[in-house]
């Protein structure tokens, strides 16, 4: 990824993908600083509010509380310091760079060894889960 000097400030949201429903999940974006990070979902309205410390330059990863349920969420996250999360995306095919601090994830919930939940991007994502039947 080409770094940003000037980007876009985008309103929309930025997906990052689908995640099984059980296991930790693991953000395809890094974290800016050290320290501990607020996470608010809204998922159907109901807002959620998690807090995990992230290591600077290390993809984000939360618990995932969501181990029973399949569902589309948006997220915003808060750093150490209280201001908004700032994701950089660079996009070659446009070449430019655009900001986002809103996401979208989805969580489905998957009971087959080899199932897998593929997003808008057509990245295919695959978990494997301890208590998944083989």
């Amino acid at each position: 990824m080409n770094s940003c000097n000037e980007c876009l400030i985008e309103e929309k949201f930025f997906d990052l993908g689908c995640f099984s429903h059980c296991g930790d999940i693991t953000l395809p974006i890094k974290a800016n600083n050290s320290g501990i990070h607020v996470f608010y979902f809204s998922i159907n309205g109901i807002q959620q509010v998690f807090r995990a410390y992230q290591r600077k330059g290390d993809p984000i990863k939360i618990r995932n509380y969501f181990n029973e349920e399949t569902f589309n969420a948006t997220l915003k996250i808060s750093e150490p310091t209280g201001k908004k999360y700032k994701y950089k995306y660079y996009d070659p095919n446009k070449e430019i760079c655009t900001e986002y601090d809103q996401f979208l994830i989805c969580i489905k919930i998957t009971n087959l060894i080899a199932e897998t939940c593929i997003n808008e991007c057509c990245k295919p994502i695959l978990t494997l889960c301890e208590n998944d039947p083989v």
